[in-house]
């Protein structure tokens, strides 16, 4: 029987596909896997996770082995966070019971992470369920000795709680009420207690909040955690770190609507003053690395240089 698939499915093509796998008994596993590893596109959706689901049934039946080769392919060729979170979810029972080395791949975290600051809410709350299941089950995984430990840091050794921390900091950046966030604030110091990729995860949630008190909040608190985190990280400026700077924090402080007068003080100048205290601060710690610094200043954005004395 010869299969005619196509590069994206609808609906119907899902059922009329699925019927035909139903009742076919001479299509070769050799297909099925060609036509497995075929949807592993950043186009794939909800309706191919489905029609995936059903082709991997078979295929397991006959061959055991080739998820756990299937999920290697995958978490090397995809990059998009949607579709990959979406994938991990709908298998995750498998992954979490039978394919515990798949979630301590540096691939697994980077489809994570990169989930947890997409524009689509229901992409992050899936990146959020894999993280949370994770550390949930933390225990059954040999921290001492994770290839990824270099994302966590030292977090892995701590107990739940900071853990609790900081899932309660991003379900709170979901919400659009200030008083639910401002409640957080005094919790953003377990922060220095994780790699600088998961500080800048929370950072840049409060950098894209739709209430410009809270991106203030956000602009305030991330000069205070790169003091503190210069302090303690002094071998070396963390690259997730920089980014952030030149990127998120520069394009934040663009907005306009960020600079109010108060109390006879201009916002404008205080934050001026908190910049160039921060860069000042990283170029005076990294002193071997103050040319990298300056030059992903003045490719991020040149005007930030003049804030530096």
């Amino acid at each position: 029987m010869e299969l005619n698939i196509p590069c994206h499915l609808e609906t119907d093509e899902i059922q009329e596909l699925s019927n035909q796998l139903e009742t076919a008994s001479n299509i070769s596993v050799e297909k099925l896997e060609e036509v497995a590893f075929s949807y592993l596109n950043s186009d794939a959706g909800k309706q191919e996770i489905k029609f995936i689901s059903r082709i991997l049934g078979l295929i397991e039946s006959q061959d055991p082995s080739f998820f756990k080769r299937y999920l290697r392919v995958f978490l090397t060729q995809i990059k998009d966070p949607v579709f990959g979170v979406h994938f991990l979810c709908a298998f995750s029972n498998a992954i979490f019971t039978d394919y515990k080395s798949v979630i301590v791949s540096g691939e697994f975290w980077s489809l994570v992470q990169s989930s947890l600051t997409h524009d689509c809410s229901l992409t992050r709350k899936r990146g959020l369920y894999l993280a949370k299941r994770f550390t949930d089950d933390l225990q059954s995984f040999p921290v001492n000795n994770l290839p990824v430990e270099n994302i966590f840091g030292g977090c892995l050794s701590k107990n739940n709680k900071i853990w609790e921390d900081y899932f309660l900091i991003l379900e709170c950046l979901e919400e659009k009420q200030v008083h639910i966030i401002q409640q957080i604030l005094n919790r953003l110091q377990i922060l220095q207690d994780f790699d600088a990729s998961w500080g800048a995860i929370v950072f840049r949630r409060f950098f894209v909040h739709q209430n410009i008190i809270v991106v203030r909040w956000g602009v305030e608190q991330f000069f205070q955690y790169v003091h503190a985190k210069t302090a303690t990280d002094a071998n070396g400026i963390n690259m997730c770190l920089l980014d952030i700077i030149v990127h998120e924090l520069l394009e934040t402080l663009n907005l306009t609507k960020l600079y109010s007068k108060e109390e006879g003080e201009h916002t404008g100048q205080t934050l001026a003053a908190q910049l160039s205290d921060c860069l000042n601060k990283l170029l005076a710690t990294y002193k071997d690395q103050q040319t990298l610094i300056i030059n992903s200043l003045v490719e991020g954005n040149s005007s930030c240089i003049i804030l530096i004395s």
